[in-house]
């Protein structure tokens, strides 16, 4: 008998609705806006057409996100250096 095991995963999501209270708190609203905001990996400016994934960051007590856009070649970066 061949037994699969099962990963199981949690996936943390931000509604559209909410990514701008999300800015806020962070004090990256108007970065975002602007287009200030980029993708870790290949440095696109992040906007709501093109955000994969929010990776929060805390430095000296203060949250900042930072992102990864949704180009395949940036999200295998981010699998392979996460996984």
């Amino acid at each position: 008998m061949y037994v699969m095991a099962h990963k199981v995963t949690t996936i943390k999501a931000v509604l559209n609705k909410d990514l701008e209270n999300l800015l806020i708190q962070t004090n990256q609203l108007n970065e975002f806006i602007g287009g200030e905001i980029k993708c870790i990996y290949c440095g696109t400016s992040i906007s709501y057409d093109n955000l994969s994934i929010i990776i929060p960051s805390v430095k000296d007590g203060c949250t900042c996100l930072r992102c990864c856009c949704n180009n395949p070649d940036c999200l295998t970066k981010y699998r392979s250096k996460n996984e």
